[in-house]
């Protein structure tokens, strides 16, 4: 198996196949907007803020892979949680499982090679670091998921992986 086949697999596992943990398909299957932007606490972000989070990062990774233009402004990390007047839960929740299968599918058309070559002219570091946390990122979030399920009371056992 080569490095862009294990990257593939992770972030498959961790948005649409459940193995060692609920994929996060699962994690938010049946979930209402009520329920995705429920917080225990104030300073505890809710699951559609988590989701606006992954559809910002997960969506600037891959235009830079795919050498699109940037915006200038890059929010504090904080502000992309913001969930913005107008905005929808479906919609969001959407957007971040298509920016994934867009990975998924530049991650097919992938080499070796490329996994090893610098992110960008002023940024070093092999696009293949990036991707390793890009996944954990990813994951660590999904856990997140589950446990505010838990948490609130929408968790359904079923939906656990044994």
């Amino acid at each position: 198996m080569n490095s862009n086949e294990i990257f593939k697999e992770q972030l498959t596992a961790c948005f649409f196949e459940d193995n060692w943990f609920a994929s996060l398909e699962t994690a938010l299957k049946d979930l209402t907007e009520e329920q995705a932007s429920w917080k225990q606490e104030e300073n505890i972000h809710s699951i559609w803020e988590i989701i606006n989070h992954l559809v910002f990062y997960n969506t600037r990774h891959l235009q830079l892979f795919k050498k699109e233009p940037l915006s200038n402004s890059h929010p504090a990390n904080e502000d992309t949680f913001i969930i913005k007047d107008g905005d929808n839960w479906h919609d969001q929740k959407e957007k971040l499982f298509l920016v994934i299968k867009e990975w998924i599918e530049e991650l097919e058309k992938l080499s070796e090679e490329e996994l090893q070559s610098s992110v960008r002219e002023d940024n070093k570091e092999p696009w293949i670091s990036v991707l390793l946390n890009v996944t954990i990122h990813n994951a660590s979030h999904v856990g997140q998921i589950i446990l505010i399920r838990k948490l609130q009371g929408s968790w359904k056992k079923e939906l656990s992986v044994s």
